[in-house]
C-alpha cells in the first residue's frame, strides 16, 4: 500500500502506515536530491527519514485516538469520562466496604451519626439518622470507614457509639468488598445499561437506574407478569431485584421511582420509602428486594503436565478459575465447560500446551463435586477462591 492523506469515510478515519511514510519520504528526497542519492537503511540520510517519519505517524496515532475518543465504544480515560455524561453517568470513584446490619432497640429510639465496631475496632458507620421502628429492630446499611477492609458474618457486633435504647448491633452476612476505581472496561459495559434509564420498557429502566447507585457491584431484576407465582416464588405481577453491595435506601427508592403502578416486588429486604408526590405530600411505601446468597464453589481439575509445566502455572489456573466464578452473573449456571475453557488461557501459548486437562469437577462441597453443570437459584451467585480450586498432577 501506497501513502495516502488521512480520511474519514462511513467505515472510519484512515491513516497511513509507518512504512508507507517513510517510502514516500524516500521518493521525495530521490525527486530532490536525483534517483541516484544513496538512501539504504545504511545511510544517515535515511536515518533523519526514519525518524520524521516515526512523528510523523506518532502524530497520525494521535489523530486517531481524537477521532476513536468520539464514541464510548473506544474513548479512553477523561475522554469517556466526558462523553458518558450524555447518558447522566459519572465514573464511579473508589469506595468503601458496605455492609447490611441489623439494629436492634426501643422502639422509636433515634441513632444520629451512630457508628458500629467489628472484632477488629475497625469502625463503621452508619446513616447519618437510624430510627428504631415498632418492631424493635431495623436493617441499615453500614459504611465501613476504612479502604481495603471488610468483615465477615457476625464480626460486625460492637456499638461504638452508646446510645440510650440502642442494645445490640449484628451483621448477618458478609460484608460487600469495596470497588476499586471503575476501569474503562467496566464503564462501558454500565454505560451501555444505562441507556435503558430513559426506558426501552420499565424492567430494562429498573436494571439501568439501580446500576447507576454507587457501590452497586452485580444486579439482577426478574419479572412475573403472570397473575400466579412463577417457579423462583415471585408472585404475580411482581418484581424481583438482586443487588450486590449499594445502599438499602437507595436501592429501595430507584425501584419505586421505575416499577409501574400497581407492581408488587418481592424480596427479603423489606424498606419503608417515603417520597414526596407533586403535590409536596408524603407517601410511604414497603419496597422488597434480595440481597445474593453466595455459593461456594470448590474445583477439582487434573491435568496431565507436559513440556514446560510449572508451579506457577498451576496456580494461574487457579486464579483464573476464582476470577470466573466471581464474575459470574446474578443467578447464572455454572457451567464445567466454562472452567474448562478459563484454565485453559492460564497457559501462554495453546499451540504449544504445556498441559493437558483430563478432567473437571466441581461444586459446592468439597467432597460432594461432579463434572457436570450445576444450577444456580435466582437470588444466588457463586464465589470463587484459590484456595478452593486443587489441581492433581497425573
Amino acid at each position: 500500500m501506497s501513502y495516502f492523506k488521512p480520511y474519514i469515510d462511513e467505515k472510519g478515519i484512515h491513516i497511513p502506515r509507518y512504512t508507507d511514510i517513510v517510502e514516500d519520504l524516500v521518493e521525495n528526497a530521490k525527486s530532490i536530491f536525483g534517483s541516484d542519492v544513496y538512501l539504504e537503511n545504511d545511510s544517515q540520510d535515511y536515518e533523519i527519514i526514519s525518524a520524521q517519519a516515526s512523528k510523523i505517524y506518532d502524530a497520525m496515532e494521535l489523530l486517531q485516538n481524537i477521532y476513536e475518543n468520539r464514541s464510548p465504544k473506544t474513548a479512553i480515560g477523561s475522554a469517556l469520562d466526558s462523553i458518558i455524561k450524555i447518558n447522566g453517568m459519572k465514573r464511579k470513584v473508589k469506595t468503601k466496604s458496605t455492609c447490611d446490619i441489623l439494629i436492634t432497640g426501643i422502639p422509636k429510639t433515634q441513632i444520629v451519626y451512630g457508628i458500629a465496631e467489628d472484632i477488629q475496632g475497625i469502625k463503621w458507620d452508619l446513616p447519618e439518622k437510624v430510627m428504631i421502628p415498632e418492631s424493635g429492630s431495623i436493617k441499615v446499611t453500614a459504611t465501613c470507614q476504612e479502604f481495603d477492609h471488610t468483615a465477615a458474618a457476625n464480626e460486625i457486633c460492637k456499638i461504638g457509639t452508646p446510645t440510650a435504647g440502642w442494645e445490640s448491633v449484628i451483621n448477618e452476612q458478609d460484608a460487600i468488598k469495596g470497588q476499586v476505581f471503575e476501569t474503562d472496561g467496566n464503564l462501558r459495559a454500565r454505560q451501555n445499561i444505562s441507556t435503558c434509564k430513559p426506558s426501552k420498557t420499565v424492567l430494562e429502566g429498573t436494571i439501568g437506574g439501580i446500576a447507576e447507585i454507587s457501590g452497586v457491584i452485580r444486579q439482577r431484576v426478574y419479572e412475573n407478569f403472570d397473575s400466579v407465582p412463577d417457579e423462583n416464588g415471585i408472585p404475580g405481577h411482581s418484581i424481583a431485584a438482586v443487588v450486590e453491595g449499594g445502599d438499602n435506601k437507595e436501592i429501595a427508592e430507584e425501584i419505586y421511582l421505575r416499577k409501574t403502578p400497581g407492581t408488587g416486588t418481592y424480596g427479603t429486604e423489606k424498606i419503608a420509602v417515603t417520597i414526596l408526590d407533586c403535590y409536596g405530600k408524603e407517601e410511604e411505601s414497603i419496597i422488597s428486594f434480595f440481597r445474593p446468597v453466595y455459593k461456594d464453589i470448590f474445583v477439582t481439575v487434573k491435568i496431565k503436565a507436559l513440556y514446560g509445566y510449572t508451579v506457577e502455572l498451576g496456580e494461574k489456573i487457579k486464579q483464573n478459575i476464582a476470577e470466573y466464578l466471581n464474575g459470574l452473573r446474578i443467578g447464572d449456571d455454572l457451567s464445567i465447560s466454562a472452567i474448562w475453557g478459563v484454565a485453559l488461557y492460564a497457559m501462554q501459548d495453546l499451540k504449544t500446551p504445556s498441559f493437558s486437562i483430563t478432567e473437571v469437577k466441581a461444586g459446592t462441597e468439597k467432597q460432594n463435586q461432579k463434572a457436570e453443570d450445576m444450577g444456580i437459584l435466582f437470588q444466588e451467585v457463586t464465589r470463587g477462591k484459590a484456595e478452593n480450586v486443587e489441581i492433581i498432577v497425573l
